[in-house]
């Protein structure tokens, strides 16, 4: 306990004034002997006994309102050990946290946006809460908090213009982000009181469990003060519908090859909804609808399969069509996709083991598999056996090459460039491999090297194991067996794959599918602005029956599109990844015109590199369509939002969940209701004032005291 002011505490001696009259009321008189007391004297005794306790009573109740309304008067203020004094003129450096996610924008009392709360109650922090002479800095705060003043400032007034001006971004929510970055800002602080004030939507998603992230909120109490202020009051969540686009399974397709696109539809809501789900390609008529219904939190997928026969760019969302009335968050009711179509897709099949032509050589279903017919025109394959030669592989989108024995160093450099420029490579392995080759030639181009010949038993061979899929969209459709099974071939023979290390986070292998002994099947890795596929296994019967299976044709086809879809492939971005698009030879020094989905544009540079003409264009944080354009150049690409910003529920307990993050409880106050802040961050600097909880008690004290002298009179 402290006392705002301490020098009347001198005032308590008067608590001895009662105790003085007390003494002097208790001073002897002469005695007068009278023959009749003596008769009364043992019912004097008694009654003796009754009055001092009764006086003292009395006193003491007199002595407690004396020293009752002396502490009051002094002002005590109950605050923890752990927190230091301040004094009502320190001076304080206050960081203020601004969550400008995109779930800020939900409508929440009264028609107002969490957003439009926040900007109300900074504007009172800062115009009426600090004082002259404090300084501040303000962090706009998402899964990468950026400064908006990042520097500490005494214009106040300043400050609150640049927060009025300020905009929601399309990210999510990153709490340990913004701690991070104020814990760096009050590290170097040298104001005796640091204070961190965070205005957010309290959304429970925002609170990761990321490793390290504990020591930051405890280094960040430990230096500060945190003020935790809700911009939505009460626990009852604005129920909200959200709509995911994940990218698509195939980028590229053709007039006979339709486009995938599966959105997810969450209901963020307690009760069952029934929503309605809606395509619009390049700007035309919406599609024949979806719909579905949703179960409270559940979530349901709605599959477009449009098909594109114009060989061009093509663009479009799909929509959320019913959502208004039941919806608090409109930034997530759509998505936007990019998709490029082809006349056809020219393929490279180079036969390494012709052998004597037939159903025996190691490119004999893949190149039927390929090859069109009367009724459908998708791919448009050549057939190379033996070496490539002077083939010019610029003509083509991807290169298959079956049965491999050896590649010259002339052929493994011109794969290499070929890949590097945006091209696809897909290789598979046969009985005259030679390894040692393979492996040393190709050791920059393939994503695994080729050790020892595997045989499964004959009583026990292998399966491809559709539950060891990654997260690559090419076959997240195989995921699912009961639709496509890539599960019922057999594998008799293979090579183990050990993935190539790398340095370059691009360039890291990734296992596609495994085999059903955890062993690599199918290994793929990015080189520039193209990929490169291996397989364990012959192309052919030889060592396997998967082109005899139903899958055989749905599998080859997704893995030839993804590969020739080469940069275009890079079309359907998240939020703030770069865009990286190749050009035609042609382009080199010149410019493309990038116009966003808000309406602004960029003029960005080609640059001639070792991937070819390239285009680098890493402003991608609007969600939506980007148009690029030159003189005889026209492509697209889109942005989507994150995906689990639409769930707006908030902390259920916030100081417990912010004290299980790290927070030291001592230095921790949370507001629920933005009115409460000003009160919340007096009791936070100086403590809780009780003076009028001490006045009540010495009237009530008064009040004992003038009853208890009535009945103690009427009775003497």
């Amino acid at each position: 306990m402290t006392f705002l002011n301490p020098i009347l505490l001198a005032a308590a001696a008067l608590v001895s004034i009662p105790l003085l009259i007390h003494l002097l009321r208790r001073q002897k008189l002469p005695v007068i002997p009278w023959a009749a007391m003596e008769f009364l004297r043992q019912s004097q005794s008694k009654l003796r006994r009754r009055v001092k306790i009764e006086e003292l009573i009395l006193l003491l109740i007199r002595m407690s309102i004396i020293a009752t309304v002396v502490f009051a008067l002094a002002r005590p203020v109950l605050r923890s050990l752990s927190v230091p004094i301040i004094s009502q003129n320190s001076r304080v450096y206050a960081v203020v946290v601004i969550d400008n996610s995109y779930s800020m924008g939900q409508v929440a009392e009264h028609g107002n946006t969490a957003w439009q709360t926040t900007k109300r109650t900074v504007h009172q922090l800062l115009t009426s809460i600090l004082r002259p002479g404090d300084d501040v800095s303000v962090l706009l705060m998402n899964h990468s908090t950026t400064p908006l003043i990042g520097s500490p400032t005494y214009d106040l007034a300043m400050a609150d213009r640049q927060v009025q001006n300020a905009t929601l971004s399309y990210n999510d929510t990153d709490f340990t982000s913004g701690a991070r970055a104020a814990l760096a800002l009050v590290d170097h602080a040298t104001a005796p009181v640091r204070e961190v004030y965070f205005f957010t939507d309290n959304q429970k998603t925002g609170m990761s469990r990321a490793p390290g992230q504990r020591a930051v909120w405890q280094k960040l109490s430990k230096a500060a003060n945190v003020v935790w202020v809700s911009a939505i009051p009460g626990s009852t969540p604005v129920a909200n519908i959200a709509l995911h686009l994940s990218p698509p399974s195939r980028e590229l397709v053709t007039a006979n090859l339709p486009a995938r696109l599966e959105a997810t539809v969450s209901n963020y809501s307690g009760e069952t909804r029934n929503i309605t789900v809606q395509l619009r390609l390049d700007g035309g008529p919406p599609s024949a609808p979806q719909s579905m219904e949703i179960p409270a939190y559940g979530s349901q997928s709605a599959v477009f399969t449009p098909y594109l026969p114009q060989p061009e760019t093509h663009f479009g969302t799909v929509t959320i069509a019913n959502s208004s009335t039941i919806d608090g968050l409109a930034a997530d009711n759509s998505a936007s996709f990019v998709l490029h179509s082809r006349s056809d897709i020219p393929v490279l099949l180079q036969d390494m083991s012709p052998a004597s032509g037939g159903s025996s050589a190691s490119s004999f279903y893949l190149y039927t598999a390929l090859q069109p017919d009367s009724t459908s025109h998708i791919f448009a394959p050549t057939l190379v056996n033996g070496s490539l030669g002077a083939v010019n592989l610029s003509k083509f989108a991807c290169v298959v090459i079956t049965g491999v024995t050896t590649l010259s160093t002339n052929e493994s450099a011109a794969l290499l460039h070929f890949v590097s420029a945006g091209g696809g490579l897909l290789v598979f392995p046969g009985p005259s491999t030679n390894l040692a080759s393979i492996n040393q030639l190709t050791a920059s181009l393939l994503p695994a090297k080729l050790t020892e010949r595997v045989i499964a038993p004959t009583n026990q061979p292998l399966t491809l194991d559709s539950g060891s899929i990654g997260d690559d969209p090419s076959l997240e459709i195989f995921r699912d067996a009961s639709i496509l099974n890539i599960g019922d071939a057999t594998f008799n023979t293979y090579y183990n794959l050990v993935p190539t290390p790398s340095h370059e986070a691009q360039a890291v292998p990734h296992i596609l599918v495994k085999f059903s002994n955890g062993k690599p099947a199918v290994v793929s890795r990015t080189l520039g602005l193209g990929k490169v596929i291996l397989f364990a296994s012959t192309a052919n019967t030889e060592w396997n029956n998967l082109p005899a299976r139903g899958a055989y044709l749905p599998l080859l086809y997704q893995i030839i599109t993804s590969l020739a879809a080469g940069p275009q492939a890079h079309m359907n971005l998240a939020l703030d990844a770069p865009a990286v698009l190749s050009l035609p030879i042609a382009f080199t020094g010149r410019s493309v015109t990038i116009t966003r989905p808000d309406g602004r544009t960029a003029v960005i540079p080609t640059v001639l590199g070792p991937n070819g003409v390239t285009v680098q264009y890493n402003n991608t944080d609007v969600p939506g369509v980007y148009k690029v354009a030159a003189t005889g150049y026209h492509d697209a690409f889109a942005v989507t939002l994150p995906s689990d910003e639409g769930d707006l529920r908030q902390m259920t307990n916030t100081a417990a969940d912010l004290q299980q993050a790290g927070v030291n409880p001592a230095r921790l106050t949370v507001v629920n209701k933005p009115q409460q802040l000003a009160a919340a961050i007096h009791r936070s600097r100086y403590g809780s004032e009780i003076w009028r909880s001490l006045i009540v008690a010495a009237l009530l004290l008064m009040g004992v005291e003038s009853f208890l002298a009535r009945i103690f009179g009427r009775r003497g």
